[in-house]
């Protein structure tokens, strides 16, 4: 019979996890008929017991480095062996994959590094980064917003992959809004219409009362006009805003004197702030003024507490209590009626009663409690009219004289709320 020639066909290094392919040919021609077998060298069992000629076999190697590899053929009678061939296995290579920067605002650029890969290594680029091969730095300016993805590639007989992830945050999109004037003494809240997730820090700091918050309100404590700058950056602190807004703090005007100057009257005279201003008296219609600084009269002021106001151009006020006090009135204590003629000095009457005020009654009792005289005016009046021709007692009772004698009067004065009792004398 004649002896087997056996080969195997030489295999390029592979990668760990990958088949080798055997493919086993025959030099003897005149061979028909063996039985071959495929062994790795110094290992005892056989990879394959009936290995074909020109049948390609896949072997997958289980741990790297330099495995050898021999064919056993046998006719029956005649052994030989093949030729040894050796297969590289080789691991995935090591490296390291980086951007300069984690995070970035839209539109900056990024840079990407490739290094400490294989000296031996073939490939080495950045996937869909613009990349050409063997190139390890690469300079990108990503254009969408979130995590975006660059994936590393090194090829040293196996090919392995790194992927790095940047973060893209959107521009600000933040608007400050504009504030209205306020006057001193009054505090206005700072706004910005934006994302609550942004970061803000406004200043002056120490004259906002809550400077980290999106929204601060700020109470300024002098006239003048004032600038206020809000920061704003995203969470990562990667993209950043400054706006700024202006707001005018009026002066309030003042009032430097209020006085009470007659019967029903009182002097104001207000000064600061910005000229003309409004004078109002409570929310009396008829007690009102506009005009430039300076004393203002007003007149027929209904007696008890009111209130000034003083408001100038801007809008900004100033106010403060004031008294008209009560007009004193001044009954009689004594009349002597004579029962002559009209002669005023024939009647018992109240000095600054009926020029004072317009709503009262007077009434007079004798000693036992008899009323003798009652007169009625203003809203004391069913008809609004005075019950008599004018204010006074003649002395009589039904038309009789009244003996001299102490006689009580009660009197009622609307306006002030108030009763006087007391008593006179009449004599005859």
């Amino acid at each position: 019979d004649k002896k087997p020639e056996p080969s195997l066909a030489s295999i390029n290094p592979i990668c760990l996890g990958n088949a080798a392919t055997f493919t086993l040919s025959e030099g003897n021609a005149e061979v028909t008929a063996a039985t071959y077998v495929l062994k790795e060298v110094g290992v005892t069992a056989a990879i394959n017991n009936d290995l074909k000629v020109g049948v390609a076999y896949d072997h997958t190697p289980t741990t790297q480095g330099t495995h050898t590899y021999q064919v056993t053929a046998t006719n029956g009678v005649c052994l030989s062996n093949s030729t040894t061939i050796e297969v590289v296995v080789a691991s995935k290579p090591t490296f390291e994959a980086e951007a300069d920067k984690d995070a970035i605002c839209q539109g900056e650029d990024v840079t990407l590094t490739l290094k400490n890969y294989p000296a031996a290594s073939t490939e080495y680029y950045w996937v869909d980064a613009s990349s050409s091969n063997q190139q390890a730095v690469v300079t990108v300016n990503p254009t969408s917003v979130g995590k975006v993805t660059y994936v590393a590639s090194v090829t040293a007989v196996c090919t392995d992959t790194m992927q790095v992830h940047v973060q893209v945050d959107a521009p600000i999109n933040a608007t400050i809004q504009p504030v209205s004037p306020i006057c001193l003494g009054e505090s206005t809240t700072l706004q910005v219409v934006g994302s609550e997730d942004y970061k803000y820090e406004w200043s002056p700091f120490n004259d906002c009362a809550t400077p980290y918050k999106q929204n601060t309100v700020v109470t300024p404590s002098a006239a003048g006009e004032y600038t206020f700058v809000v920061a704003i950056t995203t969470v990562n602190e990667t993209c950043n805003d400054e706006q700024s807004v202006t707001l005018q703090v009026n002066d309030n005007p003042r009032i430097v004197h209020l006085d009470t100057c007659g019967i029903r009257q009182v002097m104001v005279e207000a000064e600061g702030g910005k000229a003309p201003y409004n004078y109002q008296i409570d929310k009396y219609p008829d007690l009102y003024f506009h005009g430039e600084s300076g004393a203002v009269k007003f007149s027929e002021v209904p007696i008890g507490f009111h209130r000034m106001y003083i408001t100038d151009d801007t809008g900004c006020s100033a106010d403060s209590l004031f008294e008209i006090p009560a007009i004193p009135i001044k009954p009689e204590k004594y009349f002597t009626p004579n029962g002559i003629g009209d002669d005023k000095s024939n009647l018992w009457t109240v000095e600054d009663l009926d020029e004072n005020y317009t709503s009262y009654i007077v009434e007079i009792y004798d000693r036992y409690g008899r009323k003798l005289y009652e007169y009625r005016t203003g809203s004391f009046n069913v008809d609004g009219a005075n019950s008599s021709e004018e204010l006074g007692w003649d002395g009589t009772y039904n038309g009789h004289q009244m003996p001299s004698d102490d006689y009580w009067y009660l009197i009622t004065v609307e306006e002030i709320r108030k009763q006087y009792t007391g008593h006179f004398t009449l004599k005859r």
